[in-house]
C-alpha cells in the first residue's frame, strides 16, 4: 500500500485543472483512466464513476466517458434505501476511519490539506491492524457519540498541544480552542504516550521502538512535519 501511495504522490501527480477521465476499450477489454484537462472534457458526454463518501455525501473523484448506467428497472424504494445507508453507515465508518481521521486539518480545523492526508490515513490503518483498536474514536466513553471535542482531546493527550503554525491556517479553530491554543472543553484524557497506549505484546525493544517511532512520524499533527511515502520506505521497522 506505500509503494502505492508513493507511486500516486510521487509519478502521478494531477494537476488542480485536470480531473481523472475513464474509457473502456474492448481489446484488450479494460478501463483507462488519465488525467485530463476539465476545459477538454464534454460535460454532457460524462458522468461520476469512483466516488469519496464524505460527510457532505458522494463526491466523484473519477469520471467515465459513457452513457450513464440504465437504472429504469430499478424501484424507488431501493435508491432510497441505498442513499440513506451511504449517508448514515458508509460515511460513518469512513468518517473516522479513512476520511475524517485527517479531521483536524480538513473537517474539524478547517485547514487546507493536501496527500499527506494519505500519510496520516495509512499510519492509523497500520495502528488498528497492529493494535486492534483505533488510535483516535473520538469517543468521551465508550457509550458516547462521535464527537470532534473528544477527537481533538484524545490527540491533544498523545501528542501534547497542537502546532501553532497548524492552528494559523485553520479557518475553524476558534470553535475549539483558544486564543492561546488550549481546548474550549476541557479533556477528561489523562497525557499519554504513544508507547504507553500500545498493547500489542508481539513486539519488544528495538522493533518495537521503530514500529512506534514510524507510526508517529505518520499521524504527526501538522501535514508539513509527515514525511512522504519515499521516505518512509526507507523505514528501519520495514526493513525488518
Amino acid at each position: 500500500m506505500l509503494l502505492g501511495i508513493h507511486l500516486i504522490h510521487g509519478h502521478c501527480k494531477i494537476a488542480e485543472v485536470t480531473v481523472l477521465l475513464g474509457s473502456y476499450f474492448e481489446e484488450p477489454r479494460g478501463c483507462w483512466a488519465k488525467a485530463t484537462p476539465i476545459e477538454q472534457i464534454g460535460r454532457l458526454t460524462v458522468h461520476g464513476h469512483i466516488f469519496a463518501v464524505g460527510n457532505d455525501g458522494p463526491c466523484a473523484y473519477e469520471y467515465q466517458e459513457s452513457p450513464l448506467p440504465d437504472l429504469s428497472g430499478v424501484g424507488r424504494g431501493f435508491l432510497e434505501d441505498f442513499v440513506d445507508y451511504l449517508e448514515h453507515c458508509i460515511t460513518g465508518l469512513i468518517g473516522l476511519q479513512l476520511d475524517n481521521v485527517d479531521a483536524l486539518e480538513s473537517a474539524l480545523l478547517g485547514a487546507d490539506w493536501d496527500c499527506k492526508v494519505d500519510i496520516w490515513n495509512l499510519g492509523l490503518i497500520i495502528w488498528e491492524l497492529a493494535e486492534g483498536r483505533l488510535l483516535f474514536d473520538g469517543l468521551w466513553t465508550p457509550n458516547d457519540n462521535y464527537t470532534p471535542e473528544a477527537h481533538l482531546a484524545q490527540m491533544t493527550a498523545v501528542f501534547g498541544s497542537i502546532p501553532r503554525q497548524l492552528l494559523d491556517r485553520s479557518r475553524n479553530r476558534d470553535r475549539y480552542f483558544d486564543a492561546d491554543g488550549h481546548l474550549l472543553k476541557p479533556s477528561t484524557f489523562p497525557p499519554c504516550s504513544m508507547e504507553q497506549f500500545s498493547k500489542n505484546t508481539d513486539r519488544s525493544g528495538l522493533e518495537r521502538e521503530e514500529f512506534l517511532r514510524f507510526i508517529e512520524s505518520m499521524v504527526a499533527p501538522d501535514p508539513e512535519d509527515r514525511p512522504d511515502a519515499s521516505k518512509l520506505l526507507e523505514s528501519p521497522w520495514l526493513a525488518q
